[in-house]
Parts: structure tokens; C-alpha cells; sequence
């Protein structure tokens, strides 16, 4: 039982690897059967009865597999000899000569071998047996539709045939061409009702290949039906799918005439080219020649489906390229594709004319423009000169009248010039000249001119003062500062910090009234100078361009007054302290912002801390470089508060 089971079990794998190693046999044998030592079971069975029947030899790699199980078995005896005895000599070199030419013998009889079993039919040897078979379909009677009969044609014609030459239906009195028909229709029956050899056989009958060319055919709109129909139709027959779409005529709609030529660029053949295997697998004498012969045959089959696939491509091609119909379709494309460019290009024209033609008259309308300006400044310019003559003639006559009446007197062209000036307008001048025309003696006309004269410059100052006034009145009222503006400016002032650019412009419209830049800056150097803003303000903040240590107490100040309850006399007290110390507080005025922030950058990093503050200290006017250091970090609080805040 054992040993069949190893029977069973090397056979197969004498069947599936023909070059296994004999520890690789030991160890399956030993994983499946128990059997630890492989070499005896070999032994056993290739000197057993029906050694044949048990293991079907493999070729060369069986005989090589017994070779190297052969000098196993001497190695292990080897290692069993007692002492005293003689090993056998296993050679693990190549072969001997006389081993060599049995090899090389083998070998090129194998090979003639191979030649013998090789085909080598050409295309005309295939045709000339596919005649000799004869027409399978006249002898079923299906001529007329060769190979379009269906099925149940071909089971109709059979049935038909062996009604009439069946040897049971004949009986006796058959003849021996009787007997010669019926085997024929019966080979006919059996070849077409089978797909495959089907296939074959339509497939090993005489076809044209040709394709019409320009080379050798004249291809125009009148040849070309003729040419190319039956081309297609010759073709059609080995297609899959079906129906399969006619070539035809120049009245077909463009539309099916691209839908012939795709079913052409994606045709599906079923034509068969087993006809051209080199070998006959039937005569292969184990798997491994019949894998070999199967391999080669696919090869030269691919390379005829290869040769028809290009043929069919090279048949579209050449009919799509001289389609008279596809040449008009492409023509008429050409001339509605030229249409749109020249419509496309006359519309350029007409927008590029268009806008030409408002440029022009912009510019007509901008010279009209231009000119009217300058007509108009020019009547302008005549009319102020017109009036400068008028004043100048005024002046003039002023001066004659005055020299005329009084003559020598300090009336004289120059005072008339230097006394209009204080008369505006050309009217006063003109009366001012018209109420002494009609007086002719010298005391009444003295006496009137400085009486005029008196009245114009009282007025004059008069004038002015007045305005003055309102001036005056205008800043008293803008300097007047509430306690809502003051608290609005201390809070600005802690805010934006001295570093930030046009600080005093972002202060004062921080504020929103109607005080200006100027007065905002004034104000707080008043505050910081006299008082301090925080009492100003009613809450506690720090000074203009204050340090860091001011803002600290103001802070704790300020978190002292909200803890604390109201103690009117204590604060009274506290307050003198409170402006004390922050009166002690240096201010920064501008100029000094500027020169700390202009010596900070001409004395870098790199210096030594203390020399470096105390050469920025000699670039501020009026600061130690501990006042310098103490504003620095003043600065750098205020601008991580504020980043402090914006990310918030």
C-alpha cells in the first residue's frame, strides 16, 4: 500500500519536474509518505515489472535525474564501506569522449527528427489541398451560398443527402460510387457543422488579397465604386461582427460614410492561419514537444494575423484617402474653416477701424476741449489786462490831478502808486479820483484828499484788526480742550508709541474733532511738561513719548484707585506724590525720537552693550544712555503689546 502510494506520488513528480534534485524527492516523500530514502524506492521501481506502465519516462531530464541518482547511491555506499575495503569511483567531471559523440549523435538525431516533423506549406500547397478536398459546400449542394450557409442549412442539405445515398436507404443495391459520394458528404457534413474545422477550411480556400493601388490603378469619382466595392465585400466575409456596413454611392450621407470607414479601422477577423502551423501536434511524443510545437505554431500564426491586420489597415487607408466623397466633406470643411478666418479677421478689422475711429475723435473732442480753455484763458487774461490798463490809467490820472492842483506836494505818481495798493478794486480807485476831479482850489482839494485818504486807511486797519480778532476767537475756541478730547488723546498716546510712522497724524484722527495736527502736538507737550495726562484725562495713562517706568505706575496707580475705596482726603494727598514722580518722568519730543532711532542704526548689534548705549546717548541731545536703554524697552513693550493684541 505504501508503495504505491510512492508510486503514485513520484510519478507525478517525475511528471512535473523532470529536473528535481534527489534531497528535494526525499523530503516530499518523507512530508507525504513516510518514506525517508527515495534512492531505494527508485531502484525498486525502475527494476520493477511494468516499469513503463508505472512511470512514463520524460526525455533527457529523466535520464540525467537517474544519472545523478545512480552516483548518490555509490557516494552512500562509499560512506558504509568498512576499513580494508576499496570505494567505487564516482567522476564528477564531464563525460568521456565515446560519451561526448553518443551526445552529439543523439542530438543531431533529434534534430533531423524535428526537421522531418516540420511542415514547410506554402500559401499555394495549402490552396492545392483545400481543392483536392474539393467544394465542401456543392457537395452539400449550398454553392449559392457557400460561406454564408448557415447551421440549419448545412443539418437541412445532410438531411436531404443521406435520404438519398445512405447505405441503409440504398440497401443492396449500392455501387461502390454510391458508397464513394456518401463518404463524401459525410466529410463534408462533419468539416462544416464543426466550428473550428469550419473556420479552417473557409479559411484555407483561395482568396484574392489584392488591394487596389494608385501605383498600378487610375483611382478617381469614376472608378472608385468599382474599384474598391468589391474589395470590401470580398473582405467582409471574414468579419464578426455583422451585418457589415456596403461602401455605397455618392448620393450616402456623410454621416455612413464615417460609419463604414470606423467599422473598417476597428474590423475583427475570425480568419484562421492554423493552416501554416509548422508542426502537427498529434506526432509530439510527450508534453514538452507538444508545448513546443503549440508555441511555434502561435508564433507563425501571429505573424500572418499581423500581415492581415496591416493589409485591412492599408485597404481603409488607401480608400479613405481617394474617397470622392471625403475629399468634397474635406474641401467644404477647408472653405467653411477659411470662412470663419476671413470673418474672424474682417471683425479684427472692423474693431481695430472702430477704435481708431473713437481715438480720433477723443482726441478731436480733446483738442476742442483744449481749444475752448485756452480761448477762454485767453479773454480772461485780456480782461485782467484790460482792467491792469484801466487801474494803471486811473492811477495815472490820480497822480496828473494831484500834481496839477498841488504841484510839488508829496502827491506825486509815486505816492498814488504806493496809496492804491490799499484799494482793491478798480471801482475804488475810480472813485476815489472822481470826487476830487470837481474841486479846483488847492486848500479845499488838500483838505478833501486827506479827508479820503484818512477814510480808506482807518478802514484798512479797521479791516484787519478784525480779523485778527476773529482769528484770536477761532483758537481760543479750538485750544479749548475737553475732558473727553484729553482722555482721547492720553489713550492715543499709549496707543501708538513714539517708533510708529506719522504718529501725530494717526493720534489726531484718532481724536475726530476739529483740532488739528498742530495743536495736538502742542497740547501734549503742554501736558507733559506741566501736567501729566493721566490727571488730565481723569484715568490714569502714560505721557507723551513717556518709559517704560512711568507706564508702570501708572498702571499700579491705576489698579490701586479701582481696589481701593474713595477716601477724598487720602487722594488729595496722594496727588502732589502722583504728579511729583511723574513730572520726574523725561520727556521725548520728536527730534530726539528721530535721533535715537537714527544712532540705533548707525551703532549696531555687534558693539559691546555699554559702549554701544553710551555712544547713542551722545547722538540724542539732552539724554544719558541710561535714559536712551530705558526708552528702548519702553518701545519693544509697547510694540508685543500691540502684536499681543492683534492676534487676540
Amino acid at each position: 500500500m505504501v508503495e504505491s502510494r510512492v508510486t503514485f506520488k513520484l510519478e507525478a513528480y517525475l511528471r512535473l519536474n523532470g529536473f528535481l534534485t534527489l534531497p528535494s524527492i526525499d523530503e516530499e516523500l518523507k512530508r507525504t509518505s513516510g518514506v525517508e530514502d527515495a534512492v531505494q524506492v527508485l531502484d525498486t521501481l525502475t527494476t520493477a515489472e511494468g516499469y513503463k506502465k508505472q512511470i512514463e519516462q520524460v526525455g533527457s531530464a529523466y535520464e540525467k535525474l537517474k544519472v545523478r541518482v545512480h552516483k548518490q547511491v555509490i557516494r552512500q555506499q562509499n560512506k558504509d564501506l568498512k576499513k580494508g575495503e576499496k570505494p567505487q569511483v564516482v567522476s564528477d567531471t564531464e563525460s568521456s569522449g565515446e560519451e561526448e559523440d553518443e551526445e552529439a549523435k543523439k542530438q543531431e538525431d533529434f534534430n533531423q527528427d524535428w526537421e522531418r516533423k516540420r511542415k514547410r506549406r506554402t500559401k499555394e500547397d495549402i490552396e492545392k489541398e483545400a481543392l483536392l478536398m474539393g467544394d465542401l459546400y456543392a457537395i452539400l449542394g449550398l454553392d449559392h451560398l457557400t460561406y454564408e450557409a448557415g447551421e440549419g442549412d448545412i443539418k437541412q442539405a445532410y438531411k436531404k443527402l443521406a435520404l438519398m445515398y445512405h447505405p441503409d436507404k440504398i440497401g443492396e443495391n449500392i455501387t461502390q460510387s454510391d458508397k464513394e459520394i456518401w463518404l463524401q458528404v459525410q466529410n463534408a457534413y462533419e468539416t462544416l457543422i464543426d466550428p473550428t474545422k469550419r473556420k479552417r477550411y473557409d479559411s484555407s480556400l483561395p482568396f484574392d488579397d489584392s488591394i487596389p493601388s494608385e501605383a498600378y490603378n487610375d483611382i478617381n469619382e469614376k472608378t472608385f465604386y468599382d474599384l474598391f466595392e468589391p474589395v470590401f465585400k470580398r473582405n467582409a466575409r471574414f468579419a464578426k461582427k455583422k451585418p457589415v456596413p456596403n461602401i455605397g454611392d455618392p448620393t450616402m450621407p456623410i454621416d455612413l460614410v464615417y460609419k463604414f470607414y470606423k467599422f473598417w479601422d476597428n474590423f475583427e477577423s475570425w480568419r484562421d492561419f492554423s493552416q501554416y502551423d509548422e508542426y502537427d501536434v498529434r506526432e509530439a511524443q510527450d508534453r514538452y514537444e507538444r508545448r513546443y510545437m503549440e508555441k511555434e505554431n502561435k508564433k507563425m500564426r501571429d505573424k500572418y494575423q499581423k500581415k492581415e491586420r496591416l493589409r485591412i489597415i492599408k485597404l481603409v487607408d488607401t480608400a479613405y484617402k481617394n474617397d470622392p466623397r471625403i475629399k468634397a466633406e474635406e474641401l467644404k470643411e477647408e472653405q467653411e474653416k477659411q470662412r470663419k478666418k476671413e470673418e474672424i479677421r474682417l471683425q479684427k478689422e472692423k474693431i481695430r477701424l472702430d477704435q481708431e475711429e473713437k481715438v480720433k475723435q477723443l482726441e478731436a473732442i480733446k483738442q476742442l476741449e483744449i481749444q475752448k480753455q485756452q480761448e477762454a484763458e485767453r479773454k480772461i487774461k485780456e480782461e485782467r489786462q484790460a482792467l491792469l490798463n484801466r487801474r494803471k490809467e486811473s492811477i495815472k490820472q490820480l497822480a496828473n490831478l494831484c500834481q496839477e492842483i498841488l504841484p510839488g506836494s508829496k502827491y506825486d505818481k509815486f505816492w498814488a502808486e504806493e496809496f492804491c495798493k490799499k484799494l482793491k478794486q478798480i471801482d475804488e480807485v475810480e472813485e476815489f479820483k472822481k470826487k476830487l476831479e470837481s474841486i479846483t482850489d488847492a486848500e479845499q482839494f488838500q483838505q478833501q484828499l486827506e479827508s479820503q485818504i484818512q477814510d480808506v486807511t482807518g478802514q484798512s486797519q479797521n479791516g484787519q484788526a478784525g480779523k485778527q480778532e476773529e482769528k484770536k476767537k477761532v483758537e481760543t475756541v479750538k485750544d479749548n480742550w475737553s475732558t473727553e478730547e484729553l482722555s482721547l488723546l492720553s489713550k492715543a498716546i499709549v496707543k501708538y508709541p513714539g517708533a510708529l510712522p506719522n504718529r501725530w497724524k494717526i493720534i489726531t484722527d484718532h481724536i475726530g474733532t476739529d483740532k488739528t495736527q498742530k495743536q495736538v502736538i502742542a497740547k501734549a507737550q503742554e501736558l507733559s511738561q506741566k501736567t501729566s495726562l493721566s490727571k488730565a484725562g481723569k484715568e490714569p495713562s502714560s505721557s507723551v513719548l513717556s518709559s517704560s517706568f512711568a507706564q508702570k505706575e501708572a498702571k499700579k496707580q491705576m489698579q490701586e484707585v479701582k481696589q481701593k475705596p474713595q477716601n477724598p482726603p487720602e487722594e488729595k494727598k496722594q496727588e502732589p506724590k502722583q504728579e511729583a514722580r511723574e513730572e520726574e518722568v523725561p520727556a521725548w519730543n520728536n527730534d530726539q525720537q528721530k535721533q535715537l532711532e537714527q544712532a540705533m542704526r548707525e551703532f549696531p548689534g555687534s558693539i559691546p552693550i555699554k559702549e554701544r548705549w553710551i555712544k547713542i546717548s551722545e547722538k540724542v541731545e539732552g539724554k544719558s544712555a541710561k535714559e536712551c536703554y530705558e526708552r528702548f524697552k519702553e518701545i519693544c513693550a509697547m510694540v508685543k503689546k500691540q502684536q499681543e493684541a492683534g492676534k487676540q
